[in-house]
């Protein structure tokens, strides 16, 4: 089951890599208009996802030894969400809420734990 979910990171953040790394406005289709992220930041983040791209490819053979990848990726949905959705959605200012990247983050979090929780606990 864990390789679903290396598979769906594959599947997903290529794409987003591609709008990052190869598009100027990537960025802003990403996040929305009222994130704006600077040049510098954009490498970082790219390099980061690039990098989950890339061990999620190694996730498809050593999936057990890789969870810890899962779990970062939680844990940083989990923050995002709490720190700056939440708040935004709890005053009613939805247009500065970046509607696709939650759902996706949120659809994520939710797979993402359900394979953990049956692979690793309930075995």
């Amino acid at each position: 089951m864990l390789e679903f979910a290396y598979a769906g990171n594959i599947l997903v953040v290529t794409p987003v890599l591609y709008l990052l790394w190869f598009r100027e406005d990537g960025p802003a289709r990403i996040y929305g208009k009222h994130i704006e992220i600077s040049h510098g930041m954009n490498v970082l983040i790219a390099s980061m996802w690039s990098a989950i791209v890339l061990l999620s490819i190694a996730g498809l053979r050593w999936e057990k030894e890789l969870v810890g990848l899962l779990i970062f990726q939680c844990i940083y949905k989990v923050i995002f969400l709490g720190v700056y959705v939440a708040p935004r959605a709890l005053a009613g200012d939805w247009d500065k809420v970046p509607k696709r990247l939650s759902v996706l983050f949120i659809l994520g979090l939710i797979f993402f734990l359900l394979v953990i929780w049956q692979q690793l606990v309930m075995r």
